[in-house]
């Protein structure tokens, strides 16, 4: 393996740090909860990277093929009574208790891809990418296993999935009373514990570096960024952003907060694209 790949892989690592630690964190009490069939989620990642390079790219889309098609053939034995010698290998129920039950398996245990897929990233974008799509699959079973405790006095695999289906509800609910209203309800309903907080700070933190590290490494002929220009536009956009968060800290429970929001997003969309045509250079001037 040379050694620019070793570094990428290193600072992948980093990068999903946060990703990583939440879903290992999460992982026992995921696991109490899925399906059967959670199995496949873990097989798939490692049996594509052991492949031949040449069928890497085929191991995703034929096994959701073959399970789609299995879950066809199944039904339709079940709907027109056909019996063979291996009939009874094929029975998917679903009833509404066991589409709730493979959906979270598919929601959570998805995760563990992303992660895999994350570290093997070519790109610091689809690293990045990778990282928002698996905490946000960790980050919405946190939501619902807090939720246990508002609804029911156990933790009992029904009252999980009732808190689970309704977290859903609240999230939509939460973003509609957003975009209309100006205010949410979803960070005052829901304090992680503190070990989640502090592990996501200093996990995220590292994560930042990893992001820099990676951004030095990549050293293309064509889009070559020193990272002494990031100084100047980091600077001023947290200063920038802790004004526009004081602010909206007023203004949060009015339509004046949305609309703040909106039009800084706007202006900074501006200023973004007219940097660009002002810095639009050739490359030849740039080297």
């Amino acid at each position: 393996m040379k050694r620019d790949t070793v570094y990428i892989f290193i600072t992948n690592i980093l990068i999903m740090l946060p990703s990583i630690s939440m879903f290992a964190y999460d992982f026992p009490k995921e696991y109490h909860y899925w399906d059967y069939l959670w199995y496949l989620f873990f097989i798939l990642p490692v049996l594509k990277y052991i492949s031949p390079t040449r069928i890497r790219r085929l191991i995703y889309p034929l096994s959701i093929i073959i399970i789609l098609s299995y879950v066809l053939l199944s039904e339709l034995i079940q709907l027109y009574r056909v019996s063979f010698f291996l009939s009874n290998y094929f029975y998917v129920d679903f009833s509404s208790q066991n589409i709730t039950v493979i959906s979270y398996t598919i929601s959570s245990a998805v995760a563990f891809p992303f992660i895999v897929e994350g570290i093997m990233a070519k790109t610091p974008q689809g690293t990045i990418g990778y990282l928002i799509a698996s905490s946000t699959s960790t980050i919405y079973f946190i939501t619902a296993l807090y939720l246990v405790s508002l609804f029911h006095g156990s933790l009992s695999s029904n009252a999980f999935f009732y808190s689970y289906n309704i977290t859903g509800y609240l999230i939509f609910y939460n973003l509609y009373l957003l975009a209309s209203q100006g205010n949410e309800f979803i960070t005052l309903l829901i304090r992680p514990s503190p070990f989640i907080e502090n592990l996501l700070t200093v996990t995220f933190m590292i994560s930042i570096i990893g992001l820099i590290a990676r951004l030095y490494l990549q050293n293309q002929e064509i889009n070559r960024q020193p990272l002494e220009n990031m100084a100047y536009p980091i600077f001023y956009g947290s200063i920038i952003a802790l004004a526009v968060t004081l602010l909206l800290g007023k203004l949060s429970f009015t339509y004046y907060g949305i609309l703040l929001m909106a039009i800084f997003l706007i202006a900074t969309v501006v200023i973004a694209r007219h940097g660009n045509k002002k810095d639009n250079y050739e490359i030849g001037d740039m080297e």
